[in-house]
């Protein structure tokens, strides 16, 4: 009887504990995930420095599991003498669920960020990428009802449907189709033109860089440069955004502020005999003939750590398709430390 009691109370007071475990389990699993996030970025930017036309690698920290099961058992026999057996056991289920980044316009803006990190002066009007930007934000503006009044003043002023139709000579005229030397069309041609709308070939002119001040109205660029007046006129041409690309270009002007804000010269690089001991964060690739190690010094975590935020705020600016599916990739269990 007295074994009996005793096994009782050892099985009773092991699960006892579960709750205590599951909660150092939690916390030691959530503070892997600013690790995973260092290491991302360090490991980059190692890549970087061996080759500065890589693809970044990023990836979407989801989801997470924490998961403590306790089991027990013991059993009392008793044929010529008393028998009792005992058997406890403790697993853990630690997991963060991980969505890669694949989305080529993602992967071009932090590859902007890691280049200007080691010192390349770029940004988002390198290589024409604003406009390419620009196509991909539209899709991601919520249509907002005071703009919406705002697009009806500025369509209601400029060329609409009736003025084609009650142009002189159209009525009685069966033939199909509108003349295409017709006044009326040829105005309707120039004015939409003259108009940089959410569905224009170009929302950022090509050689344009977005300021303050033209957001709304800027002017007419051809070959990269902004058009001079014509003869006789004392202004230049200008064009006009819709409200609704007057957003699109506000986002991508901002945005580049926030690229541009991104500074070199607070990591060091170099071969695995130049890490110094004292440092707060390594990284490493191997690549070809390329094997570099960078690190940060502690009087550069502060941008380090601002570095690493404005990583994840771009890796998260694109809408992803199949953002509600649950994530079904890669699963990240990092070691329990007992």
């Amino acid at each position: 009887m007295r074994a009996w009691m005793l096994i009782t109370v050892l099985v009773a007071t092991s699960l006892g504990c579960t709750s205590v475990q599951l909660r150092r389990n939690t916390v030691r699993q959530v503070t892997t995930l600013t690790d995973l996030q260092h290491k991302l970025v360090l490991d980059n930017l190692a890549a970087f420095t061996c080759n500065p036309n890589a693809i970044p690698f990023q990836a979407k920290l989801v989801n997470g599991t924490t998961q403590v099961a306790d089991s027990a058992n013991a059993s009392v026999s008793y044929l010529t003498e008393i028998a009792a057996t005992l058997g406890i056991s403790r697993s853990f289920v630690d997991q963060w669920g991980l969505i890669p980044v694949t989305d080529e316009t993602t992967l071009r803006l932090l590859r902007i960020a890691y280049r200007r990190a080691l010192g390349f002066d770029e940004d988002l009007y390198t290589d024409d990428f604003a406009n390419i930007l620009a196509h991909r934000l539209k899709a991601q503006i919520v249509t907002a009802p005071d703009v919406g009044v705002e697009n009806t003043i500025i369509f209601g002023r400029g060329p609409a449907l009736p003025q084609l139709l009650d142009r002189a000579g159209w009525r009685g005229d069966t033939r199909a189709g509108f003349p295409a030397n017709d006044p009326a069309v040829e105005r309707w041609q120039k004015d939409t033109t003259d108009l940089i709308a959410s569905n224009s070939d170009r929302i950022i002119q090509f050689g344009e860089r977005l300021t303050a001040d033209n957001l709304h109205v800027t002017p007419v660029y051809a070959d990269g440069a902004p058009m001079r007046a014509l003869q006789g006129e004392n202004s230049i041409r200008v064009k006009i955004a819709t409200p609704y690309a007057a957003e699109i270009r506000r986002q991508i002007f901002a945005l580049n502020n926030y690229l541009l804000e991104i500074h070199d010269g607070w990591f060091d690089q170099g071969c695995k005999k130049n890490v110094p001991r004292c440092v707060c964060y390594v990284g490493h690739r191997k690549d070809c003939d390329c094997n570099t190690y960078v690190w940060v010094y502690p009087e550069s975590r502060r941008a380090f750590e601002d570095f690493t935020l404005r990583t994840l705020r771009l890796a998260s600016m694109m809408a992803e398709p199949n953002a509600a599916t649950p994530p079904s990739g890669i699963m990240f269990s990092p070691a329990v430390v007992r």
